[in-house]
């Protein structure tokens, strides 16, 4: 009888020993995502047999691999008075995400006229984004603008 006791004594012990090495207080931290850095031309109008082409590479050369999603985005006229239009999205697509190298560049072209707008997001903070307006009949340059980033964000929505 003694010697039960004390056997159930050493294994209650031996329970509370493993079931406080198993115990833990620390709490999983998930890892945030990379952020991302957004471009946008904002909306260019287009005038007949011209094209927005933008213009997109890596600021500082040697800086690896970096992803970049691009959306173009098409704008149809609804209406205009007193010198104001009012545009409507006729359409919109998303590109898989690309992997870009820094010795690489990514072009995107529009189509002729109409009102374009592309947005790039890209998990590199130093690219350089350009966008120029380009007459398809003189092969004229109308105008460039270098676009600055405008915004960061950390979310998990696109995946490099």
């Amino acid at each position: 009888m003694k010697r039960r006791i004390i056997l159930s004594i050493a294994l209650v012990v031996s329970v509370v020993v493993m079931l406080s090495l198993v115990k833990s207080d620390s709490t999983v931290v998930s890892a945030e995502p990379p952020p991302r850095f957004v471009w946008d031309t904002g909306i260019v109008t287009l005038g007949e047999n011209q094209i927005l082409r933008v213009v997109s590479v890596d600021g500082e050369l040697g800086g690896g691999l970096y992803g970049e999603v691009i959306r173009r985005i098409e704008y149809q006229s609804t209406g205009c008075g007193a010198g104001i239009c009012k545009y409507a999205v006729a359409s919109q697509n998303t590109s898989a995400p690309l992997t870009v190298a820094s010795n690489e560049s990514i072009s995107i072209d529009t189509l002729n006229g109409g009102a374009r707008r592309i947005v790039i997001t890209s998990n590199n903070r130093n690219l350089r984004v350009n966008a120029i307006v380009f007459d398809t009949a003189t092969k004229r340059v109308i105008a460039v603008d270098v676009v600055e980033y405008i915004s960061s964000s950390v979310t998990d929505e696109l995946d490099f």
